[in-house]
């Protein structure tokens, strides 16, 4: 495989990220895996959780793209990030993020009919932000994510409170404009849910489940047991490619 740069600019400055293709055959175009990180915070490396070695190996080119909430623009649209997620009635992280796929599609190196998304912890977060809206992707990957902020933890509740001014009782229009639960109907795309028996994120799973086949969204449900927030057992890892695979391929 082979790695390249690349580099895209917004108004906060530039964004990059890692685009990774397979190498050998006679193949022009790739299919194209977009993986969003988790953190969001510091930014991913090429050893944390996703596996480009494994999806190229597969056919398939993979581009990790960096955005505003890991802080590689600085504080101050990181923090942006953190509270204006659909407020007024834009998400500028998304839009960062689709003009970095865009870029990508315009290196020839990708099949464009055939793009598909995977996002973990925060970058699952943000993979539902994108599939609610306009976008590109054929088929979605949704691991460990969160899809309705009125359902976090107390303690994170209590810093959402902060970013949102509010609690959702006070301020019900801004954690709804922050939860992509409220625009499932927009999801039209083929959802693949994902998560670890002990992690934190079980509940958002079930209730996203529930809200997107309310709306008729193809879905698929996976919780693996003995696992966490990261899968840790090469099995389990082993078969989320496996399953990530055959759910993009099964996207006609």
């Amino acid at each position: 495989m082979s790695c390249r740069l690349v580099r895209w600019e917004v108004p906060a400055g530039s964004l990059e990220g890692l685009l990774v293709v397979p190498t050998g055959g006679d193949r022009r175009t790739w299919p194209l895996v977009v993986d969003l990180h988790g953190g969001p915070i510091g930014a991913f490396q090429a050893g944390d959780v996703g596996n480009l070695a494994g999806w190229c190996a597969r056919g398939f080119a993979v581009f990790r793209p960096e955005f505003r909430a890991s802080g590689i623009l600085g504080p101050d649209p990181m923090w942006q990030a953190f509270r204006g997620v659909g407020l007024p009635d834009r998400d500028l992280e998304a839009e960062e993020v689709l003009a970095g796929v865009a870029v990508v599609a315009g290196t020839g190196l990708v099949d464009t009919d055939r793009m598909f998304a995977i996002g973990h912890s925060y970058g699952a977060y943000l993979l539902n932000r994108i599939v609610t809206a306009d976008h590109p992707f054929r088929a979605a990957v949704c691991w460990e994510g969160v899809a309705d902020l009125r359902l976090l933890d107390p303690a994170s509740l209590r810093t959402q409170s902060r970013w949102r001014g509010g609690s959702p009782a006070d301020r019900p229009e801004a954690w709804a404009a922050a939860s992509p639960v409220e625009r499932a109907a927009q999801a039209k795309v083929p959802m693949l849910l994902v998560y670890g028996e002990h992690g934190l994120a079980v509940p958002h799973g079930e209730n996203w489940l529930e809200v997107l086949r309310r709306h008729g969204v193809r879905n698929e449900y996976v919780v693996y047991a003995d696992e966490g927030h990261v899968l840790t057992n090469p099995r389990n890892l082993a078969d989320l490619l496996d399953r990530a695979q055959a759910w993009f391929q099964l996207t006609p």
